[in-house]
């Protein structure tokens, strides 16, 4: 993406350089001398220098920097840990030709700004043609150090005059959007998941009468849609029966992912923006990095995701479309965004009002570290029976896990140092087991 950018300038500070500040001091010492001693030279040496210095402020003040700038990424959405290349098109909008100058780019992490570079002067414009030598191409790279979406810019100019003694700056205000997504690990394959819900129908034990019922059935297999049992004939053979009369539809798997601020601890070492005081969990940018993986395998699979959050609705469903001008997946493009959500009470019930519009016997995999009372007990209801339910938990107690054990769930004990890729594999030998 690439934005025109005006030349609606910030209003243009003038600063005094060091040099600058070394002539007044001169001139203030021969000043006090001049009339302390009434010697009439040296008032006119300190005159003078002070006149260079006025000088020296009306030629930057009058020769202002009219500039436009076109700022581009490529790539345009980066991947935690990656690089990307910021492009600077740089334009003198004057009539006349620009002074030599120094630019740096302003970043919303350290160290805040890039190194200072010379930008050369630029011939003015000539009515409405563009000269070639008006316009220069600058660039740098960055690797952000987080996920997230970051304002890039502004551009920060520093003009001065030919005596180094008074500096201009003026700063292009306007900023671009950086997106960068959370890092995706390749995880091992889907295990005991994959083979649960792509099998083949397989027709079930007919009963002595030879029902009707039991030629459209067969047993339930985990991933088979709630829509499907055939109640009738599971109660008849006192197990789960569903229909068949219909091809087998994708496996389908859910994913719930506590977004709420109160089931993490919020030691990070840097602010994520917006509110000072509120600062990301480094549990929760696991947990991101995590859901980022496994949505994007398990979708990969062949498997309908849906993923639910303790609080409001941020994700992107894993496989949505992509619109027209969209060059990354909706999905990691809402996982760069996510927050942790501070509105507990009111976001919590509309959580629990979204749980899921259609009833699924599908797999449950639930991704926590430190859950409320409140956000636990929503969790644990999301397993109906007959369904698995499997709770990666980070840095668990035992209290916990005795609480989520005893639900009838499988527990995935992990920290979060463990490698995304080791939690799966670990997940997927729990899975296995029970």
């Amino acid at each position: 993406m690439a934005r025109d950018r005006a030349a609606r300038h910030k209003p243009r500070r003038t600063n005094v350089s060091s040099r600058g500040r070394a002539f007044l001091t001169f001139a203030a010492i021969l000043l006090i001398i001049a009339f302390v001693s009434s010697n009439r030279i040296m008032l006119l040496a300190a005159l003078m220098l002070a006149s260079v210095m006025v000088i020296a402020t009306i030629v930057v003040r009058v020769r202002r920097l009219k500039l436009g700038v076109q700022r581009t990424f490529r790539p345009a959405t980066v991947e935690l840990g990656e690089s990307t290349r910021v492009t600077l098109l740089v334009s003198n909008l004057a009539t006349r030709r620009s002074a030599a100058a120094f630019w740096h780019d302003t970043l919303p992490f350290a160290p805040g700004f890039t190194p200072d570079a010379v930008l050369a002067p630029l011939d003015g414009q000539r009515g409405r043609v563009t000269r070639a030598k008006s316009i220069v191409r600058l660039s740098y790279d960055i690797t952000p150090p987080r996920r997230g979406l970051f304002e890039i810019g502004p551009l920060a100019i520093e003009s001065g005059d030919p005596f180094g003694l008074i500096v201009g700056s003026v700063e292009l205000p306007e900023t671009h959007t950086l997106v960068v997504t959370p890092r995706v690990y390749e995880l091992p394959g889907t295990g005991l998941l994959l083979d649960a819900g792509s099998g083949s129908s397989t027709v079930t034990r007919r009963s002595s009468n030879g029902s009707e019922d039991d030629l459209m059935t067969r047993e339930y297999r985990r991933g088979d849609a709630l829509r499907r049992v055939h109640w009738r004939a599971s109660a008849r053979h006192g197990e789960l029966m569903v229909r068949q009369e219909e091809p087998r539809s994708r496996p389908e798997t859910r994913i719930i992912v506590d977004t709420r601020i109160d089931g993490y601890d919020r030691s990070f070492p840097f602010d994520m923006g917006g509110d000072p005081q509120e600062s990301e969990s480094a549990v929760f940018e696991w947990v991101v990095s995590f859901i980022a993986s496994l949505g994007e395998h398990l979708h990969n699979a062949g498997y309908v995701v849906t993923v639910l959050e303790t609080a409001g609705q941020q994700i992107t469903q894993p496989g949505a479309p992509r619109g027209v001008d969209d060059a990354a997946d909706p999905f990691l493009l809402s996982l760069a965004a996510i927050r942790l959500v501070r509105d507990l009470d009111e976001l919590h019930a509309e959580a629990a009002a979204v749980q899921r519009s259609e009833a699924t016997l599908a797999p449950i995999i639930a991704v926590l570290s430190a859950p409320s009372d409140i956000t636990l007990e929503w969790v644990l209801q999301q397993r109906r029976p007959y369904e698995v339910g499997t709770a990666i938990v980070i840095n668990c107690t035992d209290e916990l896990a005795d609480r989520i054990d005893g639900a009838g769930w499988n527990i995935v004990r992990i920290t979060d140092e463990t490698a995304i890729s080791d939690a799966w594999s670990i997940a997927l030998a729990v899975m296995s087991r029970g």
